[in-house]
């Protein structure tokens, strides 16, 4: 292309060399390289003030040598209606690019309400409570609890009495040693989670799963300091136990004022013979549950005048015993081996243990 503008450049100066020696200026007509023949022609004239000196001109569309009108149009027409190629892939890689974005932003906005969220979840020592050496959290499901580490040290991870053991998950479990043990007999048995870094400036999570509870667990190690114990409070479970201890305790007072206390079958001796003349206060039935003596009492008792109980001794002497009436019982906190009600010195019945 450089060689064919020069060639021109220098046949316009020979040209115009010539037409200045007869004293006209002749219009030199455009030399328009084969490669760029789609593009509009330009037209190289010499200047009058200066003859050693060329520039590019555009054609004038009022001369001869202008395009015709209908070839520009056609040319405009195609230059509004096709895109090159380049452009149109250009444009799909912007709207990708664009869209990528948008859920770059979304993420962002997600991670920051997470991150949030996270933050006002987690348990940190200082908001903990101190038994000792032990810091105790408060047991929220979800909560993420803090603990420090450090290597040669372990720090004991007590789980609620009597809650079983299951799993321990972690994020790092090569540069991080899990182990569990367990004190204590029966109810009162306790597992621990003892853990220990290989090394400081580490920092993990791990979850430890049982029958009841799911401990979330942010640790970290560091050279010089560790948590040596934590623990946990249940505020919530000792909550719902003291309601459920307040129901019990409402349903058997309903059922000790209804004459109905609760008496656990498998444990009632009914061997106990009722002697005496057929009052309207005779006892239908005696029982004991190896703890507690029950004697039934007729409804028709309700109208008539009750009698004293008396725990009759070896010697066959009547003694006072403590008792309480509830509806149709009469409930006595021992066992004895011989009872008589008595409402007076000749009207009495006598209640006998069938050994």
């Amino acid at each position: 292309m450089i060689k064919h503008i020069l060639f021109s450049i220098f046949v316009s100066v020979v040209l115009f060399t010539t037409n200045a020696a007869f004293g006209e200026l002749t219009r030199v007509t455009p030399i328009v390289p084969k490669d760029l023949s789609d593009t509009e022609p330009v037209l190289f004239s010499p200047l009058r003030d200066n003859a050693k000196s060329t520039v590019l001109q555009k054609a004038d569309p009022s001369t001869d040598l202008a395009p015709s009108k209908g070839a520009a149009k056609t040319r405009k027409a195609s230059r509004g209606t096709v895109k090159p190629p380049d452009t149109v892939e250009e444009g799909r890689d912007r709207d990708e690019e664009i869209e990528g974005l948008k859920e770059q932003i979304e993420a962002l906005k997600d991670q920051n309400a997470l991150s949030q969220v996270i933050k006002n979840s987690t348990q940190t020592p200082t908001e903990a409570a101190k038994i000792q050496a032990m810091t105790v959290y408060t047991y929220v499901p979800g909560a993420i609890y803090t603990i420090d580490t450090a290597p040669d040290h372990f720090t004991d991870i007590f789980l609620q009495p009597g809650e079983e053991y299951r799993d321990v998950g972690a994020g790092d479990t090569a540069r991080w040693i899990f182990s569990k043990s367990l004190s204590g007999d029966g109810a009162s048995s306790q597992y621990h989670i003892l853990v220990k870094p290989l090394q400081p400036g580490l920092s993990t999570n791990f979850a430890i799963y049982t029958n009841k509870h799911v401990y979330q667990i942010k640790a970290r190690s560091v050279k010089n300091f560790y948590t040596p114990s934590i623990s946990w409070t249940y505020p919530a479970e000792e909550r719902d136990a003291l309601i459920a201890m307040k129901n019990e305790q409402q349903r058997q007072e309903k059922l000790q004022a209804n004459g109905k206390e609760p008496i656990s079958p498998d444990k009632l001796n009914f061997k106990y013979k009722i002697k005496g003349d057929d009052y309207d206060w005779r006892p239908l039935r005696a029982m004991d549950d190896g703890a507690k003596t029950y004697i039934e009492m007729p409804p028709s008792m309700k109208s008539s005048e009750a009698p004293a109980l008396f725990i009759v001794d070896s010697e066959g002497n009547l003694n006072i015993v403590n008792y309480r009436v509830s509806g149709t019982y009469f409930i006595v906190d021992r066992l004895f081996k011989e009872a008589r009600l008595q409402l007076s010195e000749k009207e009495y019945i006598r209640i006998k243990k069938d050994n």
